[in-house]
């Protein structure tokens, strides 16, 4: 500018032909006057004054998109170099194309995703109102923000942790007590359950998923059976098989539906490793029968036929472990199904008492419609990785993960030891002695890895035990967060232990 046009002219929008049409002729005189920062210099315009005043136009609105989609191929282009197949061009053939491609997002949406990423970093919403986005109000400038799902995703459990809404009806114990219509238990055994079993809130015991209301004292007497004799029908109670959700005392409904979720989270991933050893022990008992072959001597035939036998009897081992928790995750989904249609009732039960403190305000730049689509409650297939993950989430809402099971926290821990070593990491989860650091270092980690890949390409890999699809710079970053991560967790005195030096051996050995 200062070359060729260091005096620049202000312009108006009457002096742009497009803009100029939109403006009645009367008001031509009161339209604020601008100097364009970036003119474009290829194109003179003249006014028809006396003297031909010479002045430039910001660069149109054609050669803006046909650059950015140039730019938009290069982009595609360079990532597909590094091994990612990331889409941000179609096939065109508007003027503003370039190669006959444009690109498949706006302009506009870069200056929405950079509000929306300070935002995400934490720079106070009044700096990038004032200073980058321009806007008259924070109202408009949170409009712009949208947030990644993994960002709002844990903004979402932090609030609900913090405000404690997962353990808010403590807060309504007495005034439950008398709603009946907002309770569920198991339907079975309506017949075996007490009218007014919940009127004494005072010896409500909390439990998975919901509560009992004899304080965890019938455990022994919570199976009904009934026996028919010629002259009367015989009842008999015996202990709970399972667990909790198989009781005729266990009570939960809509104020629980957060912890009938991981309940019966913690009751599938039970299920799914009692049925890939149950597998295992199937693959060995095939294997042992392409061993049986006619020419077996007398010994080997009777060790054979006694290592299925053994086999056998581990499998029926774990179909009597399998049988009382199957039962129990599908009472806990009739009562969860039946919980959720009372949600209704249950959020009309509260706005008529005095709000609790674990309420709290959601605030979106979004239509209502258009958030509850992103924010739902809803059954989904996922892999052990995702229902782990859910599990754990579940467990920080409710308070942190001291909520959440040893097997839940170990499978996680599990998980990402098998990332580390097939991201060749130095350091393992297994080297944090502490459970509780350790649990915390696999949770952080796991989120990390999420938002990094997803839950399916995360799955993937694990199964796969193959690298994350992460691009190098990437990777990079992965490992130093990994590094940071684990170096935090662990206490001082075993990040001097004598031996560390051979930490680096015992990578070497692994691979």
């Amino acid at each position: 500018m200062n070359q060729y046009h260091p005096n620049p002219i202000p312009i108006s929008f009457g002096d742009s032909i497009s803009d100029r049409l939109q403006v009645n002729d009367k008001y031509l005189d009161l339209l604020p006057a601008f100097t364009p920062l970036f003119a474009d210099l290829s194109n003179e315009y003249y006014r028809g004054d006396n003297k031909q005043t010479r002045y430039y136009q910001p660069v149109s609105h054609n050669k803006l998109y046909k650059l950015f989609n140039a730019l938009s191929i290069e982009t595609e282009k360079r990532l597909a170099a590094e091994g990612r197949n990331v889409r941000l061009t179609q096939t065109s053939t508007s003027s503003s194309s370039h190669e006959g491609r444009t690109s498949i997002y706006e302009i506009h949406g870069l200056r929405v995703a950079g509000i929306s990423r300070l935002i995400e970093m934490g720079v106070p919403v009044s700096i990038v109102q004032e200073f980058i986005a321009g806007h008259a109000t924070a109202v408009m400038t949170m409009y712009y923000s949208k947030a990644e799902p993994g960002a709002f995703k844990a903004r979402l459990l932090e609030a609900l942790q913090n405000s404690g809404t997962a353990d808010e009806w403590d807060w309504y114990r007495e005034p439950l007590s008398a709603q009946r219509a907002l309770w569920t238990f198991n339907r079975r055994y309506a017949r075996h359950r007490a009218d007014d079993i919940l009127e004494q809130p005072s010896s409500w015991k909390t439990v998975p998923g919901g509560i009992c209301p004899v304080g965890g004292s019938g455990c022994h007497i919570g199976i009904p059976s009934e026996e028919e004799d010629p002259d009367k029908i015989v009842r008999h109670y015996s202990p709970v098989e399972g667990g909790c959700g198989n009781c005729r005392f266990f009570s939960t409904g809509p104020a629980f539906l957060i912890h009938q979720g991981l309940a019966m989270n913690e009751l599938m991933l039970e299920l799914r490793l009692l049925g890939r050893e149950r597998k295992a022990l199937y693959d060995a008992l095939s294997e042992l029968a392409w061993k049986d072959v006619p020419d077996l001597t007398e010994a080997e035939r009777h060790k054979l036929v006694f290592d299925k036998q053994l086999i056998k009897e581990k499998i029926a081992d774990f179909d009597r472990k399998s049988e009382p928790l199957i039962l129990e995750w599908i009472n806990r989904y009739r009562m969860y199904t039946e919980s959720a249609r009372l949600t209704k009732e249950w959020k009309g039960f509260k706005q008529k008492r005095s709000p609790t403190p674990g309420h709290f305000l959601l605030v979106a730049g979004e239509s209502d419609d258009k958030l509850r689509r992103e924010v739902e409650v809803r059954f989904e297939k996922s892999g052990d990785f995702g229902l782990v993950r859910n599990i754990l989430d579940a467990a920080i809402i409710q308070g942190g993960l001291e909520k959440a099971s040893s097997l839940s926290k170990d499978a996680c821990s599990q998980f990402m030891d098998r990332i580390l070593r097939t991201e060749d990491s130095r350091h393992l989860l297994m080297d944090i002695r502490d459970d509780r650091l350790r649990h915390r270092a696999a949770y952080l980690m796991a989120s990390m890895v999420e938002h990094l890949v997803g839950y399916e390409s995360a799955q993937e890999a694990i199964d796969a035990r193959t690298p994350l699809p992460l691009s190098v710079e990437k990777r990079d970053e992965f490992h130093r967060w990994v590094a940071s991560t684990l170096a935090e967790a662990m206490p001082p005195s075993q990040k001097a232990l004598p031996n560390q030096s051979k930490q680096y051996d015992r990578k070497i050995r692994r691979g």
